[in-house]
């Protein structure tokens, strides 16, 4: 029996369509958190729903065959940030990551493949809070007694010591990575913001209306706020030639700076 061309053609084009269809599709079989279907930058990856979210970021590991003294088996190879959520898998895009000591874990040159590991920044579970006065930063430390905050006057003697009166993107990146946070977290008006510290993008909110209805918590968001958030670091201020510190509204500043 003979097939003509256009037959065969067409043959070949559905499987080349189906082949396309599985290198690029969702795989329930694979376990969680680890990266399957590798094309250039990106990957995808089966996570708890508690770690699905636009934005949310981690690091990529790759297991090695020997340890090298290092004391581990595997090494870190890239960050990546998710950028497509779905039910029960997410699209992750990767970037290369910052380089800290030892440099040694990072002396193998390998680009992410499939079977590597996507570890959620959320596992250290370690966050700033940036809140405009005393009462609600209290209040949501004191809620959140599974989180770790760290002590946010550290973030302001790091402002203090360099002059900068109101925090940059730059300022809070460069303190997460330093400090290994997950997450910044903003009390703007009546709502906490989730950031990831990676890449500073907002990924989830919550209003403090849900977290409590007292009514003394509610309007202490509406208290004075201290500039340029709540610490007992005092005298934070702008080098003397630089005046865009004058009369700023908390609130606006944040919103701008996350592009909310």
């Amino acid at each position: 029996m003979k097939f003509s061309k256009n037959i065969i053609y067409c043959i070949l084009f559905v499987c080349f369509a189906l082949s396309l269809l599985s290198a690029s599709s969702y795989n329930p079989h694979i376990k969680n958190n680890i990266i399957y279907n590798v094309v250039n930058n990106t990957a995808f990856v089966n996570l708890d729903k508690e770690n699905l979210y636009k934005y949310k970021s981690g690091t990529i590991s790759h297991s090695l065959n020997f340890k090298q003294n290092l004391g581990t088996n595997s090494v870190i190879i890239a960050k990546a940030t998710i950028y497509e959520t779905h039910l029960k898998y997410a699209k992750i895009r990767f970037s290369p990551i910052q380089k800290i000591k030892p440099k040694i874990l990072y002396d193998i040159s390998q680009s992410p493949q499939n079977g590597d590991r996507f570890t959620p920044l959320s596992v250290r579970n370690l966050y700033i809070l940036i809140a405009p006065n005393y009462d609600t930063y209290a209040f949501i430390t004191n809620h959140y007694t599974k989180a770790r905050f760290l002590p946010i006057d550290l973030f302001a003697m790091n402002l203090k010591s360099s002059n900068q009166a109101l925090p940059t993107k730059s300022d809070f990146t460069s303190f997460c990575v330093s400090n290994s946070l997950s997450d910044i977290v903003f009390l703007l008006q009546n709502e906490l913001v989730f950031v990831d510290c990676y890449s500073f993008k907002p990924y989830k909110s919550i209003k403090l209306s849900q977290i409590s209805n007292n009514a003394i918590v509610l309007n202490a968001v509406n208290n004075k706020s201290q500039m340029p958030f709540f610490t007992n670091v005092e005298e934070i201020k702008n080098s003397i030639f630089d005046f865009s510190y004058i009369e700023t509204n908390y609130t606006k500043y944040y919103k701008k700076l996350l592009g909310i």
